[in-house]
């Protein structure tokens, strides 16, 4: 446990780096602007890292870190239905 707890620390500060370099490297190749799922993308690859070290080092309690990843894969579901304009939810068609 001694060692495998700074190996895996490394290894998702690794993670993060290379996720933003290959993103910006991505988006400069594209030619594109940064949109909003790019923002979503990247704001959940570096919150998960940072959670997982966080966990690691005991700065976040059990309990912190499930309500976390709770509420940041509520987050991904909830944003995987589109970009809010279609209303689902019977509001606004007059039910």
């Amino acid at each position: 446990m001694l060692i495998t707890k700074p190996v895996i620390e490394i290894c998702m500060a690794v993670i993060m780096v290379l996720f933003i370099a290959l993103l910006f490297h991505n988006q400069l190749k594209q030619d594109k602007g940064i949109g909003e799922r790019i923002i979503q993308f990247t704001c959940i690859g570096l919150l998960i890292p940072c959670i997982i070290i966080l966990g690691l080092e005991e700065v976040l309690k059990g309990e912190t870190i499930a309500t976390l990843l709770g509420g940041l894969g509520g987050y991904v579901l909830s944003s995987m239905s589109g970009s809010g304009n279609d209303d689902t939810s019977g509001r606004n068609r007059g039910v």
